[in-house]
Formats: structure tokens, C-alpha cells, sequence
């Protein structure tokens, strides 16, 4: 047996998740991810585990600017503080903010 298969037969039997090794290390800057990801355009190879972390960034960049946006909008909806506070679940400060403005919501 492989590594690769003896590790999966463990966590298949301790119902657990394998977790790459990146995730372990400290995180990639931002800057870091546009230099794997220029460098893939040109030719080179970036793991898909990287791919995935500079996607979650990304994503993560865009709840927050949409999380600012409907804290200062005058008319929200109860549904749209709902989504945003899902996509900032990681932020409090601005997940506190968007509690506060689940109340004036309609």
C-alpha cells in the first residue's frame, strides 16, 4: 500500500477529513497568489489546492465589500443580510454590523 491509500483507508475508518498540507503552513499572501497565477498563464503549473485558497480570497474580499454596501443602503431586506452575513462569517466585526442591521431590515 501506498501513502497516499494507507491515509485514506484511515480516515475512511475514523470518518475524518484529510487535510493538504498547505492548509497547515502559514497561508500564501495575496501578492504571492498573483505571482503562482501569472506564472501559470505563462506556462507553469499551480496546485489546485492554491487555486481554491486564491478563489476563498477572493470570494472572502467580495462578501466584504458587499457586507459594507448593505450596511449603507437605506432599504434592505432581511434576505439580503442573511446571505451577507453567511459570506462574513469569519469577520465579526463586520458580522456584529450586519446583526445590527437586520433590525431595520424588512
Amino acid at each position: 500500500m501506498t501513502d497516499e491509500e494507507i491515509t485514506q483507508s484511515i480516515a475512511k475508518a475514523f470518518d475524518a477529513t484529510v487535510v493538504p498540507y498547505w492548509k497547515l503552513k502559514h497561508p500564501p499572501t495575496y501578492s504571492e497568489l498573483e505571482e503562482s497565477m501569472a506564472s501559470r498563464s505563462e506556462g507553469g503549473g499551480v496546485s489546485p489546492d492554491l487555486l481554491q485558497y486564491a478563489a476563498d480570497v477572493k470570494a472572502r474580499k467580495y462578501w466584504k465589500q458587499k457586507a459594507v454596501e448593505i450596511c449603507q443602503r437605506p432599504r434592505i431586506t432581511k434576505a439580503e443580510v442573511y446571505t451577507a452575513m453567511e459570506g462574513v462569517k469569519r469577520d465579526n466585526e463586520m458580522l456584529n454590523l450586519l446583526k445590527q442591521q437586520l433590525k431595520r431590515a424588512k
